[in-house]
């Protein structure tokens, strides 16, 4: 596949001392915040849960998820403990790993979280309940279309 300027992935990067690191968008990097095959619904709850955290600057969150994307180069994790608590831009920094989600294999999946957490106000609202609702109105969205048609 051709990657195109509208469908290319933007890249995110993380300076830590002097080293520009490649944050990692692979398999590795989704298992590692536990986001696992066949299980739609807590994946949907765990990147609800991790956009919800990010939002609100939660910094154990951040150090999670770059730990989790950095663990495929060779740095201590201290380095980013130091990274995460004593020099970086916390609201921006969150703000950058919000786009990498959405920019990942998950996006769909990111963007439907972001609803759900929208429409019932918080983490909470993200929950296999919450999804089937969502689900089930998708279905009667759809149903209605094809009776107007």
């Amino acid at each position: 596949m051709v990657k195109t300027k509208q469908n290319a992935k933007k890249d995110m990067f993380v300076k830590i001392g002097e080293e520009k690191l490649k944050m990692n968008r692979g398999i590795g990097f989704f298992k590692e915040i536990g986001i696992l095959p066949k299980r739609t619904g807590e994946n949907l709850e765990g990147i609800g849960f991790i956009l919800m955290s990010l939002e609100m600057g939660e910094p154990f969150t951040v150090l999670e998820v770059l730990k989790a994307g950095l663990a495929i180069h060779d740095i201590e994790e201290t380095d980013i403990e130091n990274y995460v608590f004593e020099e970086a831009d916390i609201e921006k920094l969150c703000q950058e790993l919000m786009d990498f989600f959405e920019q990942s294999a998950y996006k769909k999946m990111v963007l439907e979280a972001k609803k759900v957490i929208e429409k019932t106000g918080g983490m909470e609202g993200v929950t296999q309940e919450a999804i089937n609702q969502s689900a089930m109105n998708k279905s009667q969205e759809t149903v209605s279309d094809t009776t107007q048609a």
